[in-house]
Parts: structure tokens; C-alpha cells; sequence
């Protein structure tokens, strides 16, 4: 059995909120349509109850919920469905536990998000990818700010970046990234901590934020100030992303691409 959430919401919330759970970082989400009027949502953010009741509070303060066991069979039932996720002409994010045929010239990400975010198919991470395909030089130093799986600083590594530095709250990104960077022969190139983005002293050529938009909002002036070249940001619903560009002053959108409603946007320093 592992740890899970049980949420009612209206039917005309149920979207938001699952968009709001997915960002925060959940694997699966079930759907029991027990009425006209009540939804009951199910996911898991593992096991640790102090950060399920923070993330909960902070995120979806109104939200009714509470704690319930679930089987790890149907937990895990979600894999079988995982396939391959295509960035761009070349670069694929593949489930670790994935065995399918890919081109030949493929550049092929392995992940395995365990109890993190980050399995590269949500649209606000393959936003993510798809500018850091364009935009990360070799050489590059990253900052992957709520790394969670790891993902968009592995992949980053893959890319050609020369080192990349993964920060999250969460203890089990730790474990779970490092075992992805090892997966894709990175390991050596990737340092991931639980430190906050506050005390990282260390600057970066690029740095990029997979986050809802009050978090990023709390974060501009350290994103600003830790950032040399770039910083690409997420988590954001198209047309209401203003607030977030303008607190990240002096840097400027550069591109942007909207993936199934949500914008991911590439900002870059002047000059």
C-alpha cells in the first residue's frame, strides 16, 4: 500500500485542479464521477505528511481532502500507458521502463520520475524542453529550480551543457535524479540539493523554473539575481502570465511556446 489524496471537488473545478496537482508534481490522477455535482479526485505525492499538508494548503487552500491508502498495483497501473514523449525532430523523453523503437539518430532522455515530477510528458515540461533544445549552449551552466526527476537538467547535460545544478524541497528528487543522471551517463556533470533557491550563491547561464506562478513570483528577485544569460519559466495558463514577466525585470522575453494552454517563455538579460 503507499500513501495517497482523496479530493471532492465540483465538476466545473475539476479541471483546474487537476492542472494545479500535475504542476505540484503528481504521476497519475483517477477520476470518480460519484454525482452530478462532486468529482473525487485521487493522486499521491508520497509518503511524507508534513509536505502533502503544506503543498495542499498552500496551493488548494479550499480544496476538501484527506489522506487514504492506496494499492501500489493500481498505483503503479499508470506505467503501462507511459510512452515516449517527442520534443522536437531529434529529442524524445523515454520512461526508463519503456522498450520501444525510436529513430536512430533519436536523442533519447531515460527518466523515471519515482515519487517526483518530471516524467517529460506534461505540457508545461515539454515546454521547458522544447526551448531549452534552442536556446542551451555547450558549455552552459544550469540551474534547474524545482528540479523534482531531474528532468530539464539532464536533459540540458545531454544537450551539451557543461554542468547543471538541480534545487528542490522535496528530499526524494535527491534520490530520483541522481539515479536518472546516472541512467543517461550525466551523473558527473549534475549536483542536486534541498537548498533553497535563497542561499545559492553560485551564478548560472541559464536558468529555468518549472513552478506555479505565485511561487515564481516569490522567487523573481533570487531567479534575477542568480541568472546570467537566461531564464526560462513555466507553470503559467496562457494570458496570465504578465505579472510573472514584469517582476523579472531587467530581463526580457525573448520566445515563447504555448503547449495544451499552458506558456513556457524564454527570458534573456539585455545586452
Amino acid at each position: 500500500m503507499v500513501r495517497g489524496v482523496r479530493l471532492e471537488v465540483s465538476v466545473t473545478e475539476v479541471e483546474i485542479v487537476s492542472d494545479v496537482l500535475w504542476s505540484l508534481g503528481v504521476t497519475a490522477i483517477t477520476e470518480d464521477w460519484t454525482s452530478d455535482d462532486v468529482v473525487v479526485l485521487r493522486t499521491s505525492f508520497g509518503s511524507d505528511d508534513d509536505k502533502i499538508a503544506e503543498l495542499m494548503s498552500k496551493h488548494l487552500p479550499d480544496v476538501v481532502w484527506c489522506d487514504e491508502e492506496i494499492d501500489s498495483e493500481v498505483a503503479e497501473t499508470w506505467k503501462k500507458f507511459a510512452r515516449p514523449t517527442r520534443i522536437d525532430d531529434r529529442l524524445y523523453i523515454r520512461p526508463s521502463w519503456d522498450e520501444s523503437s525510436l529513430a536512430p539518430d533519436a536523442i533519447v532522455v531515460s527518466i523515471d520520475p519515482g515519487a517526483t515530477f518530471g516524467m517529460g510528458d506534461h505540457p508545461t515540461t515539454r515546454g521547458c524542453l522544447a526551448l531549452l533544445a534552442v536556446s542551451v549552449e555547450p558549455g552552459e551552466s544550469v540551474l534547474d529550480v524545482g528540479c523534482g526527476s531531474g528532468v530539464l537538467g539532464i536533459c540540458s547535460l545531454v544537450l551539451g551543457a557543461e554542468s547543471a545544478h538541480g534545487i528542490d524541497i522535496a528530499p526524494a528528487s535527491l534520490e530520483t535524479s541522481r539515479a536518472n543522471a546516472e541512467r543517461n551517463g550525466v551523473s558527473d556533470r549534475w549536483q542536486v540539493s534541498l537548498d533553497s533557491l535563497a542561499t545559492v550563491t553560485q551564478s548560472f547561464d541559464t536558468v529555468v523554473a518549472n513552478i506555479l506562478a505565485p511561487v515564481l513570483i516569490d522567487l523573481a528577485v533570487d531567479l534575477v539575481r542568480v541568472a546570467r544569460r537566461r531564464i526560462i519559466i513555466s507553470g503559467l495558463l496562457d494570458t496570465r502570465e504578465g505579472p510573472v514577466v514584469e517582476v523579472l525585470a531587467p530581463f526580457v522575453e525573448r520566445r515563447r511556446t504555448v503547449v495544451n494552454g499552458w506558456v513556457t517563455i524564454e527570458l534573456v538579460r539585455p545586452g
